[in-house]
Parts: structure tokens; sequence; C-alpha cells
């Protein structure tokens, strides 16, 4: 074993599927290649990457992008090498898009179930098993899958670029907004103050009108911003204490509670990850919903967390007029809002924000009730977020 040299070929193919063979045997590298030499799919060929060791492959890895697929030896400089390499590509890598086939001379050497599923290992053969037709079969199948991740990816990447782009534009937009609607806003105040006295009781309502407008159009642009300022990557993920989270809430929301007379109630909530000032977002806007759309002079508003094992389950439940269910399935979009006959209607996107915020934290918000029995607004929250890492591919 010469080093570096030996693990790749001079001039590697163009636009070739890399495979990265990990094996102590020389000989079974070397069978490889020859079972591997007139390898093509979809009219691309094989670009084989050689490892004599589990070390060697870690250190390959970090310098060599783009591998497809990688056929592990089980047992190398020790038992579990192959296995240790599996753990560093899957989870110090964070790369779950390469395939992974495992292969041993010692079939008492198997790895257990839970290992082989846990870490997405593709397939496990014994080397006697892999034959020439065998081997093409598993390489062909291990690039297939390969190659359908890497297409989701991309379209994953485009959505998102496009999320982006449509969330730059709203938010440019929404920003622009903001100065003539100042202006708007400014003079109407001063006609109020100096002329205010001159005009009649039409001329009087219809500035009224113009400030009533500007003043929502203002809040309709501030909760437009909020909702395009809500991104996953921009999430402060961290151990959160939702006690503290709702304690938050109430203050922002004190005033709203004073003047309603409301009366809010929680038990021990838990803890779980998350970003803290996101979630005071989303609970404080469920909670200035659940007491504005009640109509009795003590809106009551009741807190409770179920546990679903994997997921905390948080209720926000109020004693309203309820909302109907040919309403709900569009509750959450931007814009929508519910026509309960009351005079508070909203900006139609406070629900919007919620929702948004929920599926930053991989969770998700629905209602629970029908219109005969209140509100109970349910947002299911992991316990611990998933953190993507990069990769090898």
């Amino acid at each position: 074993m010469s080093g570096y040299a030996d693990f790749a070929p001079e001039a590697p193919p163009v636009d070739a599927w890399r495979i990265l063979v990990v094996d102590d045997d020389p000989e079974v590298q070397a069978v490889t290649r020859l079972a591997l030499g007139e390898f093509t799919f979809e009219q691309r060929p094989l670009e084989i990457l050689s490892a004599h060791s589990a070390q060697q492959a870690r250190e390959l890895w970090l310098r060599e992008p783009g591998i497809a697929l990688a056929l592990v030896d089980v047992v190398m400089e020790t038992d579990q090498a192959g296995l240790e390499l599996v753990r560093f590509i899957r989870d110090e890598q964070g790369d779950d898009r390469v395939r992974i086939v495992l292969r041993t001379g010692q079939p008492g050497q198997a790895p257990a179930l839970e290992v082989i599923q846990q870490y997405e290992i593709d397939d496990y053969r014994t080397k006697t098993e892999l034959t020439f037709q065998r081997l093409h079969v598993v390489v062909t199948t291990a690039l297939r899958t390969y190659r359908l991740l890497q297409e989701m990816e991309r379209r994953r990447a485009a959505l998102e670029q496009s999320g982006r782009e449509m969330e730059r534009f709203a938010y440019v937009t929404s920003h622009d907004l903001q100065s003539p609607l100042r202006t708007i806003a400014g003079f109407s105040r001063l006609l109020d103050l100096h002329y205010r006295d001159a005009l009649d009781v039409k001329a009087r309502e219809l500035l009224d009108r113009v400030a009533d407008s500007a003043r929502a159009m203002e809040g309709l642009i501030g909760n437009l911003l909020d909702y395009t300022r809500v991104r996953r990557n921009d999430a402060a993920i961290a151990r959160v204490d939702l006690n503290k989270v709702i304690e938050a809430t109430r203050r922002h929301t004190q005033l709203l509670i004073d003047q309603r007379q409301a009366l809010l109630e929680y038990g021990v909530l838990p803890q779980l990850e998350g970003d803290a000032a996101l979630l005071e977002q989303l609970f404080a806007g469920l909670i200035d919903n659940a007491i504005r759309f009640q109509a009795q002079e003590r809106p009551q508003v009741r807190i409770e967390a179920l546990d679903l094992g994997h997921a905390w389950e948080i209720r926000v439940i109020d004693r309203g007029p309820g909302i109907d269910r040919a309403e709900q399935p569009t509750l959450f979009e931007p814009f929508r809002r519910v026509q309960r006959g009351q005079r508070y209607q909203g900006s139609g996107i406070g629900l919007a924000v919620c929702k948004r915020i929920a599926e930053v934290h991989d969770g998700s918000i629905a209602i629970l009730s029908s219109s005969e029995c209140g509100t109970t607004m349910a947002v299911v929250l992991p316990k611990l977020q998933h953190r993507r890492g990069g990769g090898g591919a």
C-alpha cells in the first residue's frame, strides 16, 4: 500500500459515477475493479476510488466529493471498522444520500438488523454472494436510488430558491409601502388637527375612514413582514421551557388581557427544542385570537400539553363561538379571515404566521373543534429538532 496515489485513477472519466471500494484485501479490490470495469449506468461510466482501511476511507472521503456508492468491508483494522465508517458518513458527515453496501468474508460478523436500519444501509452481502451479475444488480439499484435522491434534492433546492425570491419580493414590497403609507397617515392627522372644526359631518366621517384605513394597512404590512421574516435557517434552536415562553407571551398580551379581563390558565408545560422568540410569537398569536373572538365579558383561555412520545401537542382552548368545519381547511392560508359575524376581523395573516412558525420547527397546527364547542388550536412540536448536515455527494 503506497498511499493515496493508489486510491484513484490518474485520469477520472468525465461525468462518471464515483464509487468508493473499502476493503483491506487487495484481491477483492482487484476483482471488484475487473467486474465493474466496463459497467455503465445511464450512459455514464464508473470512477472507482479505493481505500484499504476505514481510516484511509475517512481521509479520502473528506477530500473527494460526489461519492454515490460505498462498498464497505465490515472487518478491516478492527471487527467493527466498516460500521464505524458508516457512522462517520451518516452521523459525522450528515450524508444521507450516498448509498452504502456492506460486504464481509466472515458471515459470522454480520451487523445487527437494527444497525442496518438505523444507518440506512442499502444491502448486506457476503463476498461469495456478490457474483459478477449480482454485483451489477446491486450497483445499478444503488445508483438509481442515488440519482433519484439527487433529483429530489435539486427540486427541493429550486422550490426553496423560488420561495426565497417570493419572500424577498413580499418583504421589499411591504417595506417600500410603509413610507407612502406613513405620509398618508401623517397628512390625515395634520388635516384632522388643523381643519377638523372647519369640516362638515360628512367630511369628518370621510377623514376618519382614511385614518382608520391607514392604521389597518399599517397593521397588515407589519403582519406581512412578520410572515416573510419567519425562516428555518434563521431559527436559533435551543432547549426551551414552554412555561417561560407562555409567561413571556402573557406579558406581551397583558394589555389585551387587562382590557377584556381575560382568564389565562395553564399547568406545568414541558421543555423541548425550538426558537424561544418564534414560539412566543406563535402562542401570542393564538392567545390573542382566542381572547378577541370571545364575546363574553371574561374570555377564558386554557393551555394544555399532551405527550405524543416523539412530540408534544400543545392545545390552546377557548370558549368562543368556534369555527365552522367548512372554513377550517383554508384558515391558515394568508389573508383568510374567519366569518364569525363579529367586529374584529384581523389581518388574515396571524394564523398563517403561526403555521409557518410551527413548520419551521418541523411541527404542525390544526383545529380540533367544530362551531358548536369553542375552538381548540393544536400545535404539534417535536421534542428534538432534526439537524441536517452536509456531505460527500
